[in-house]
Parts: C-alpha cells; structure tokens; sequence
C-alpha cells in the first residue's frame, strides 16, 4: 500500500478518500472498465511529464520513494 489520501481539501468536488496502491504486472491484458474511458501503462520518464489532477503527484512521488526510484517530482 502506498498511503491513504484523505485531505478534505484534495479534491474541490467533495471529501474523496483514496487509498493507493502498486502492482506488479504478471501477465494478461491491461483493460479500462467502468471508471475509465482508457487505461495504459506508462514508464517512469512519461508519469513524471504529465500534469497531474488534485493532489495526484504527491500520491505518485509517494509511491516511488517506496520504489526507491530516485528522487522525481511530477508535474502539479
């Protein structure tokens, strides 16, 4: 589990609760359901560029400490 983000400020629709984990890819199809429209896998280099909702770079640099991939800041 990478934490529990539950900021009542994080995002301005309302009090949203995530809780964030990682995964290891271990075979099968990478499919978006019904809360996505489109869902892809994408390397360090590429999260680290993408300007980020809410509080979703925190969540993101949160995770790669855990990783121990250096020290990345992604964009706010």
């Amino acid at each position: 589990m990478v934490g529990v983000y539950s900021d009542p400020h994080r995002d301005p629709r309302g009090h949203i609760i995530s809780i964030c984990f990682l995964g290891h890819k271990i075979g099968g199809k990478l499919v978006a359901d019904t809360d996505a429209a489109d869902v892809k896998c994408l390397v360090v280099d590429e999260v680290s560029r993408i300007k980020m909702a809410f509080d979703h770079h925190i969540i993101l640099e949160d995770a790669f400490k855990l990783l121990n991939i250096g020290n990345y800041s992604c964009n706010k």
